[in-house]
C-alpha cells in the first residue's frame, strides 16, 4: 500500500511524502543528498538558508520519477503485488544512490534536453533490479526519461523562488517547453511529412532489381510512380492454416523449424482439415479487407488488427507504401499511416536511439520524417493513426521478434483506437501471438488474369513515351504471358511480373522458358553484390576476388544439385546452412582459387539473412530458393552442364546413359522432377531428346494400379505419354523427330478413342486431349478429331473436354458459334451442353442473339445443371441489362427446379441488393416456397445482407417457430452447418440480438419443444452456454 499511496499525491504533499517515507535522511544528510542532487545545476556553492527551499521541489522530483517508472511497470502488465513486494525496497535504494541523485538532477539545467537514462539502466540492471524479479524487456527508459523532465519543466514553472535560485528562463507555455525537452528539436509538420513519404515511397525502387541495365532509349523507370502502377491484388483469410506457399518442406526439416519455433506445430490430419476450410474461403480484394475507398484516404479495415502474410516479391510492402502514398498525396486530415519498417527499428533499437515505436518515430535515424512524439501520442489516443507494421519475418533473431510481437501486442492495449496492419512472410511468423491479440490473418494471393493485364497496360503506358513502341512491346509480353502456362504462373508474382515487363524491353521476352528463368535468375543476382561486402570487411578485404554473375550462378547450380542429390531430392525446396556454405566454399575454392573462401562463404551467406535474392532464409539455420522455379532451372542447367563434358576425363560430367537411366529413368514417375526434365530438353540436342521419348514411351505400364474407387484411370496411368509430349514441345529444331511424334500420336489416340476396358476420369481425359493437342500439328485435322470426340457415350469426359480445347486453339467465328448452339440442343449428353453453354456464353457475348438464346437454355434445357449453369453465366454477363433483374426475379418464384431456384435467389441477394423489391422476395421466399433449401437459402442471404434491417428481428423470430421443415435424410447442412431454417433462424438471432429477451424466450421455447430432435439438442448446448 506505500506506493499505492504515493500514486495518489501531487505537488507539496508529493515532496513531503519523499523526503519523510523515502529518503528518510538527517540534516547533515540531506543536506550532502541536495548539494549532489544540484551539482550540475546550481554553481558554485548553495547556501544552507537555500537548502529547506530546494529539498521541497527536489523530493516532489524525486517523486514524480518514481511515478513514472511504476506507471512503466504496470504499462509492461507487472502486477501490484509485485511492485508492493519486490521493487517498492529496490526502487528506494535506487533514488538514495548519490549518483542517481546527480543524474536526476541535470534535468534542472537550462536547455536540459535528455538525462543520461542508460546510465540510470545501467546502475539498475547491476545493482538494484530485484532478485526473482520478471524485469519487463520492454521497459520504455527513454520514455521514463522524457516524461521525468516534462514533469521537472512543470514544478520549475510552479516555484518562482526555484527559479530565481535556478536563474531560469521558462517558457510562458508549459506544454511547447515540454515538447522542446522531449528530445531534440522535432516539430509535428504534417505537410513535411507528407513530403518525406512521397519522397520514400512515392516511386518504385527498380534500381534494387538492377533495372539500369534495361534502360533503353526512353526508359524512365527512376519515376515510375508507384500510385499510379500499384494493382490491387486479392487474399484468403487464413485464421488457422498459414499455407507456406512456394516451399514445399520435407516433413523432417517441417519437424526442425517447429521445434525451432520457426512455423506453428499442428498434427496431420488436423492441417489436413485445416487446408481445406482454407481453400473454402473466399478470395476478396485486399483492398476491401483493408477498407480503401475511393471518396477517401481514410482506410478503415474490415478488421482492426490485420496480418497480411504472403511470399518473398508478392507485394506485401508495396501495398502498405501505396496505402501511405495514397494519403500524402491528398489533404486529408482525419487519419495519418506510420509504416514502421521493423527491420529498420530493431537497428534503430539496437543503437541505442529509442526503446519503443513512439521513440523510433521522433527521433530514430532510420524513420522516414520525424514526428513529434507527444503530439503523435495525442493523435494515437484519438484512433487518428493507420500504424502498419512491415516485415516481422525481417527481425531474425527470435528473442529480438518475439520481444517485438509483445511490444505490438502492447501497442494496441494502449492505442485500442488505432487500425494495425503487420506483414510477413509465412515462414518465421508465429501466428499464435497475433492471433491471441485479436489479429485476422489474410494470405496474398498470386495475381490473376485481370491482375497481371491492369499492370501490363499501366507499365507501358508509364514506360514509353512512343506510342507505336508501346503498343508493339505491351502486345509482346501479352502474347507471352497467354501463351506459356509457365511463364503465367511466374506473371503471378508482383516482383517476377515487374523482371518480365523489365526484360520485355531490351529483347523479346523468351518463349521457352530457361531463357525466361535465366534472364530473371541474372537480375536478382544483380543484387547479390558480394563485391561490396568483401571491401566493407575489414577482415576480408585483403582476399579480394571477383565474384561476377556467371559465379553466382554456378554456385547456385551447385546449390540446386545438391539438394537434389539428397535423400529428398527436389520434393523439398530446402537446404541446411552447414551445406549451403559447403557448396560455395568447394566451388571459390575450386574454380576461383580464392584464399580464406570459409569467411567468404560465410559473408555471402549473411547478405541472404539481410535480404532475399534468389536465395532466402527460411529461419533455423535453413534456406531455399525464394521460388521453387529456380531450384528447377538452376538444376537443370548443372545436369546440362555435367552432361555437356561427356566423353572428357571431368569427374563430375554425366554421359548419356546416366542421363537416360539415372535422371530420366529414375525420376520420370516423380512429378517434383518434371518441369527439371523438361527443361533439360529444351537445352539438349535433339536427337538425345528422342531416344528419350522413345525411353518413356517403352514403359509398361500396370492398369490396375492406377483405378480409383469408380475403376476409372488416374491420370498417372498416361504419364509417360504425357510428359513425351512435353518432351517433344520443348524441342526449338524438331524436324527430326517426326516419327516419334506420330507413334506418340497414335498410341495417345487409341487410349482416347477405346477408353477400354477402363474409361479415364475427368482428368485423365484433360490431360490426354492436352497431349494430343501438343503434338498434331495439323490444326484441321486436329479440329475434326475433337468434333468427333464429343460424340462419345455420356460415361466419358472427353465430349465436354473436347469443346474446351476447340475454343482454346480456334479463334470465335461464325462456324463454330452455330455448331456450339447445335452442341447445346442436340447432343444428348448433358455435360456437353452444359459446357456448350458455357462456352457460347463467355466467347460470343457480344452476338446480338446470345442473351435470348441463354435465356431460352435456362428456362427449357432438361437437366437442372445446364438450366443451372445458364443462370450464372447470365448473371456474370449481362447484369447490367434492364431486363435481368425482372427475368431473374422469375426465376426465383417459378423455376421448376429447386437447385435453379436458390441459385436465382441468391444471385439477385448479391448482385441487386440495393434494388426495392430485393427484400420483399427474399422474405417471400424464405417464408412461402415449397422447398425447404430454398428457404434456407433465402434466410441466409437475408442474415448477410440486411442483419441491420429493423424488421429482421420479428421476420426470423417467426421463421424461428412457422417454418415447416421436418428433418429427413437428403440434402443436409447446406448453410452454416444445418439444414433446418429454424435452426438457421436462431442462430442468426442469437449472433445479432443476444440480449433480446424475446430472442432468449424463443431459445428456451425450442430447447424445450421443437419437433426436430438435432434442433433440441443445439438449443440445449446454446442455453448451457449462456448459462455458464
Amino acid at each position: 500500500m506505500f506506493f499505492e499511496s504515493l500514486m495518489t499525491l501531487t505537488g507539496v504533499e508529493l515532496g513531503k511524502f519523499v523526503l519523510t517515507q523515502i529518503l528518510k535522511l538527517g540534516t547533515a544528510a540531506l543536506e550532502d543528498y541536495v548539494k549532489d542532487f544540484f551539482k550540475d545545476s546550481i554553481k558554485g556553492s548553495i547556501p544552507k538558508a537555500k537548502i529547506d527551499v530546494i529539498a521541497k521541489p527536489m523530493a516532489e522530483a524525486i517523486g514524480y520519477f518514481i511515478k513514472e517508472f511504476i506507471a512503466e511497470l504496470k504499462a509492461n502488465d507487472v502486477e501490484q503485488p509485485s511492485i508492493n513486494h519486490q521493487y517498492q525496497p529496490a526502487l528506494k535504494k535506487l533514488v538514495k544512490d548519490k549518483r542517481i541523485a546527480a543524474i536526476l538532477g541535470t534535468a534542472f539545467e537550462r536547455d536540459c534536453e535528455v538525462i543520461d537514462y542508460q546510465q540510470i539502466r545501467q546502475l539498475w540492471k547491476t545493482e538494484y533490479e530485484p532478485d526473482g524479479a520478471m524485469f519487463p524487456e520492454d521497459f520504455r527508459w527513454r520514455r521514463l526519461s522524457t516524461k521525468y523532465i516534462a514533469g521537472v519543466v512543470a514544478i520549475v514553472q510552479a516555484d518562482a523562488t526555484l527559479r530565481g535560485i535556478l536563474n531560469l528562463e521558462i517558457q510562458t507555455n508549459i506544454e511547447a517547453a515540454a515538447q522542446q525537452i522531449a528530445g531534440p528539436k522535432v516539430t509535428f509538420n504534417l505537410d513535411s511529412y507528407r513530403e518525406s513519404v512521397l519522397k520514400q515511397y512515392g516511386y518504385l525502387q527498380l534500381e534494387s532489381l538492377g533495372s539500369a541495365k534495361y534502360e533503353q532509349g526512353g526508359a524512365n523507370y527512376r519515376n515510375v510512380s508507384l500510385w499510379q502502377i500499384f494493382v490491387g491484388q486479392s487474399v484468403r483469410e487464413c485464421q488457422e492454416y498459414m499455407p507456406p506457399q512456394s516451399y514445399e518442406i520435407p516433413k523432417e526439416q517441417l519437424k526442425l523449424l517447429q521445434a525451432a519455433g520457426e512455423i506453428e506445430k499442428i498434427e496431420e490430419l488436423e492441417a489436413e482439415q485445416q487446408r481445406g476450410r482454407y481453400f473454402q474461403q473466399p478470395i476478396r480484394s485486399v483492398l476491401e479487407v483493408l477498407g480503401v475507398r475511393e471518396a477517401t484516404t481514410v482506410v478503415q479495415p474490415l478488421q482492426q488488427y490485420s496480418v497480411i502474410l504472403g511470399d518473398p516479391g508478392a507485394g506485401k510492402s508495396t501495398l502498405l507504401r501505396y496505402l501511405a502514398v495514397r494519403w500524402a498525396a491528398g489533404d486529408e486530415l482525419t487519419q495519418m499511416p506510420l509504416i514502421i519498417e521493423l527491420r529498420s527499428y530493431i537497428q534503430s533499437k539496437q543503437a541505442g536511439e529509442c526503446q519503443d515505436f513512439l521513440e523510433f518515430v521522433h527521433r530514430g535515424c532510420n524513420w522516414v520524417g520525424h514526428l513529434d512524439q507527444l503530439e503523435l501520442e495525442r493523435w494515437l489516443d484519438a484512433g487518428k493513426v493507420l500504424v502498419m507494421f512491415d516485415g516481422l519475418d525481417e527481425v531474425v533473431d527470435r528473442q529480438q521478434r518475439g520481444t517485438v510481437l509483445k511490444q505490438i501486442h502492447s501497442f494496441t492495449q494502449r492505442y485500442s483506437r488505432v487500425p494495425v496492419i503487420v506483414t510477413s512472410r509465412v515462414i518465421g511468423y508465429q501466428a499464435q501471438a497475433l492471433r491471441d491479440a485479436g489479429f485476422q490473418h489474410f494470405m496474398l494471393q498470386d495475381l490473376d488474369g485481370e491482375q497481371i493485364q491492369d499492370f501490363v497496360e499501366r507499365w507501358h503506358g508509364l514506360t514509353y513515351s512512343n506510342a507505336s513502341d508501346r503498343e508493339h512491346k505491351q502486345a509482346r509480353l501479352e502474347r507471352a504471358i497467354r501463351d506459356s502456362k509457365a511463364i503465367q504462373e511466374l506473371a503471378g508474382n508482383p516482383l517476377l511480373l515487374t523482371l518480365m515487363a523489365i526484360l520485355n524491353r531490351g529483347e523479346e521476352l523468351p518463349r521457352d522458358r530457361a531463357r525466361l528463368y535465366e534472364k530473371a535468375g541474372e537480375v536478382l543476382l544483380y543484387q547479390w553484390d558480394v563485391e561490396a561486402k568483401l571491401l566493407e570487411s575489414p577482415r576480408l578485404e585483403k582476399y579480394q576476388v571477383e565474384i561476377d554473375y556467371q559465379d553466382k550462378k554456378a554456385m547456385l547450380q551447385r546449390v540446386a544439385y545438391f539438394m537434389q542429390a539428397n535423400a529428398k531430392g527436389l520434393a523439398g525446396n530446402f537446404i541446411q546452412r552447414e551445406d549451403l556454405e559447403q557448396c560455395l566454399v568447394d566451388y571459390l575454392k575450386t574454380q576461383r582459387d580464392a584464399q580464406n573462401a570459409p569467411s567468404i562463404a560465410k559473408l555471402m551467406i549473411e547478405q541472404l539473412r539481410e535480404r532475399n535474392f534468389v536465395l532466402c532464409h527460411l529461419g533455423a539455420d535453413a534456406y531455399a530458393f525464394v521460388h521453387r522455379t529456380f531450384l528447377e532451372y538452376f538444376c537443370a542447367t548443372e545436369i546440362v552442364r555435367r552432361f555437356g563434358k561427356r566423353g572428357t576425363a571431368d569427374k563430375g560430367r554425366i554421359e548419356f546413359e546416366q542421363l537416360r537411366d539415372e535422371v530420366f529413368g529414375e525420376h520420370w514417375q516423380d512429378e517434383t522432377w518434371h518441369e527439371v526434365l523438361r527443361l533439360i530438353c529444351g537445352m539438349v540436342d535433339a536427337n538425345f531428346v528422342g531416344q528419350l521419348v522413345e525411353l518413356l514411351m517403352e514403359q509398361e505400364i500396370n492398369v490396375y494400379e492406377h483405378l480409383d474407387e469408380n475403376d476409372r484411370l488416374e491420370k498417372e496411368f498416361l504419364t509417360h505419354l504425357c510428359l513425351s509430349a512435353d518432351f517433344i514441345v520443348e524441342v526449338r529444331e524438331s524436324s527430326g523427330l517426326q516419327q516419334t511424334r506420330f507413334k506418340l500420336l497414335r498410341q495417345l489416340k487409341e487410349f482416347a478413342e477405346q477408353e477400354y476396358p477402363f474409361r479415364f476420369d475427368r482428368a485423365t481425359a484433360a490431360a490426354a486431349l492436352q497431349a494430343i493437342t501438343k503434338i498434331w500439328l495439323a490444326d484441321h485435322e486436329l479440329i475434326n478429331w475433337l468434333e468427333k470426340c464429343t460424340d462419345f457415350g455420356p460415361a466419358s469426359y472427353l465430349p465436354e473436354g473436347a469443346i474446351t480445347t476447340i475454343t482454346d486453339i480456334e479463334q470465335p467465328n461464325l462456324h463454330r458459334n452455330q455448331w456450339l448452339k447445335d452442341r447445346t440442343q442436340n447432343n444428348y449428353n448433358w455435360a456437353v451442353r452444359q459446357v456448350a453453354v458455357q462456352t457460347l456464353a463467355r466467347g460470343w457475348k457480344d452476338e446480338p442473339d446470345t442473351l435470348s438464346w441463354l435465356k431460352n437454355r435456362a428456362q427449357n434445357d432438361d437437366n437442372y445443371m445446364v438450366r443451372l449453369t445458364a443462370v450464372r453465366e447470365l448473371v456474370r454477363g449481362w447484369k447490367n441489362e434492364p431486363d435481368t433483374f425482372s427475368w431473374l426475379k422469375n426465376r426465383a418464384q417459378n423455376d421448376d427446379d429447386d437447385v435453379v431456384k436458390l441459385t436465382a435467389v441468391r444471385e439477385l441477394a448479391r448482385g441487386w441488393k440495393d434494388e426495392p423489391d430485393t427484400l420483399s422476395i427474399l422474405k417471400d421466399r424464405a417464408q412461402n416456397d415449397d422447398n425447404y433449401t430454398v428457404r434456407l437459402t433465402a434466410i441466409q442471404e437475408l442474415a448477410r445482407g440486411w442483419k441491420d434491417h429493423p424488421s429482421l428481428l420479428i421476420f426470423f423470430l417467426n421463421r424461428g417457430v412457422q417454418d415447416q421443415f421436418e428433418s429427413k435424410l437428403g440434402f443436409k447442412m447446406i448453410c452454416d452447418g444445418t439444414d433446418n431454417p429454424r435452426q438457421l433462424a436462431l442462430q442468426f438471432l442469437l449472433k445479432q440480438y443476444p440480449t433480446e429477451p424475446d430472442v432468449a424466450s424463443l431459445l428456451q421455447d425450442r430447447a424445450q419443444n421443437d419437433p426436430d430432435e438435432q434442433f433440441r439438442k443445439w438449443a440445449q448446448k446454446q442455453l448451457q452456454k449462456l448459462n455458464q
